[in-house]
């Protein structure tokens, strides 16, 4: 397993002005291609955040117990 490392941060992008056909064609390719990585990598990728997820987070608690109402009805 690789050790994990910061994420590099990208500068800021000057992106030319552009057309609203040519932003939204764009925008559908960046969009194919982020779903077909995700596709493709997705078992990685869950494993990837399942190692690098830290332990200690408390799983939310969904019993009714645990609900605070200040309410007098009793439903």
């Amino acid at each position: 397993m690789t050790q994990p490392h910061s994420q590099p941060s990208l500068p800021p992008l000057d992106l030319p002005p552009l057309p609203d056909e040519a932003v939204a064609a764009l925008m559908d390719f960046l969009h194919d291609i982020v779903f077909q990585f995700e596709g493709r990598y997705f078992g990685q990728l869950q494993r990837y955040y399942a190692d690098h997820t830290p332990e200690d987070r408390d799983p939310p608690n969904l019993s009714d117990a645990a609900v605070d109402f200040d309410d007098p009805l009793p439903f």
